[in-house]
């Protein structure tokens, strides 16, 4: 489990998140929200580790990770996206998959070809369990930047998943696309908390509350409410802030 405590990030004299408590709790499809500037983002950046809190400790499964680089946040297991996505737009889709592998390539792997080319299968075949199971089986071969935005976003998904991570941080992962799309990423996501955790930003309430197990809300860079979606809805305070 994710702990955020009592965490504060300032820019330039400015409070982005003040005193901000909450877990990500395993296995569950956590929905951070709150209005613009509220710190959502902020927070993802630092439990992602590209970002460090001023003040307050950031744990998982009880290991300190505040400092933490992003590469050793990568390395036990936690995931992000970012809300434009990140594609190598000359790659296919497939290509773009294997970039996201967890593939060793260490100089020992290079010295046993045969042992690097059983991870590269490896790799592949997982790529195109991804893929299909995302509806997008048939696209391994297409370029990037051929792809719809509703793909686009799937693809972000989808490469995430590559990294088998233990928890997954979505920013916005729905902007932008039509609603049908939209809650064919959220119902994959429903499928997939079974296995892993999702702490989710997302503005696009009427798709995301639905798939949603609990609701951190955001105001001001505090957090005002943590409950299940339709306790939230009924929150006074999160009325008052944000809905």
């Amino acid at each position: 489990m994710i702990q955020i405590s009592d965490v504060t990030k300032s820019f330039g004299g400015n409070k982005a998140v003040d005193g901000a408590t909450f877990d990500v709790e395993p296995n569950k499809v956590n929905l951070l929200i709150g209005a613009n500037g509220s710190g959502k983002t902020t927070i993802i950046n630092m439990i992602s580790g590209l970002l460090h809190p001023d003040s307050g400790s950031i744990t998982d499964e009880g290991a300190d990770i505040t400092h933490y680089t992003p590469d050793r946040i990568y390395h036990r297991g936690i995931m992000r996206t970012f809300q434009t996505p990140r594609l190598f737009a000359e790659l296919s889709v497939m290509e773009n998959m294997l970039m996201a592998a967890k593939i060793d390539e260490s100089f020992r792997h290079a010295l046993l070809p045969s042992k690097w080319s059983a991870a590269q299968r490896e790799a592949r075949k997982k790529a195109t369990e991804i893929l299909e199971s995302l509806g997008m089986g048939e696209l391994g071969g297409s370029l990037a930047y051929n792809l719809s935005g509703g793909q686009i976003k799937l693809l972000e998904l989808a490469k995430g998943l590559m990294a088998r991570p233990r928890t997954i941080l979505l920013d916005e992962p729905i902007a932008g696309i039509a609603p049908a799309l939209a809650h064919k990423i959220f119902k994959t996501i429903r499928g997939l908390a079974a296995s892993m955790t999702f702490l989710i930003v997302e503005h696009r309430l009427d798709i995301a509350l639905g798939y949603s197990d609990r609701v951190i809300v955001l105001d001001d860079g505090r957090v005002i409410a943590v409950d299940a979606p339709d306790h939230v809805l009924s929150n006074e305070k999160v009325v008052e802030s944000y809905l």
